[in-house]
C-alpha cells in the first residue's frame, strides 16, 4: 500500500495514478471534496483490480488528520508515504509563539 497526501488533484492525483499503474494499492487523503471523489472513481475504473480508500480531511491547525488517516489504515501495512498536500500558515514571524 502506498499512502498519498494531496490526492485530489494536481501532483499527488498523477502520483496516485503511477501508483496504481504500477501495482499498488492506494489510500488518497486529500480535502473531501469532488475532486476527491472524482479521482477515485477514476482510478476505480481504470484499475479495477487494485484496491482504494479514500481519507478526507484538511491539514488546518487544530484539525486530528492524523486519528482518520490512522483509522484508514490501521488493517493494512502502509510502504509508501508520499506527503505531498499544499498547506500554508501566514503571518509575521515577530508576532509568531515559538514552542
Amino acid at each position: 500500500w502506498a499512502l498519498v497526501t494531496g490526492s485530489g488533484s494536481g501532483i499527488g492525483r498523477s502520483i496516485c495514478f503511477k501508483l496504481a499503474s504500477q501495482g499498488l494499492n492506494v489510500v488518497l487523503v486529500s480535502i473531501d471534496d469532488q475532486h476527491l471523489a472524482k479521482t477515485v472513481k477514476e482510478l476505480r475504473q481504470r484499475y479495477p483490480k487494485q484496491q482504494f480508500r479514500t481519507v478526507g480531511c484538511t491539514f488546518s491547525p487544530g484539525v486530528n488528520y492524523i486519528a482518520a488517516i490512522e483509522e484508514a489504515t490501521k488493517d493494512i501495512d502502509v510502504k509508501i508515504v508520499f506527503n505531498n498536500a499544499g498547506f500554508i500558515v501566514t503571518g509575521f514571524t515577530d508576532q509568531t509563539i515559538l514552542p
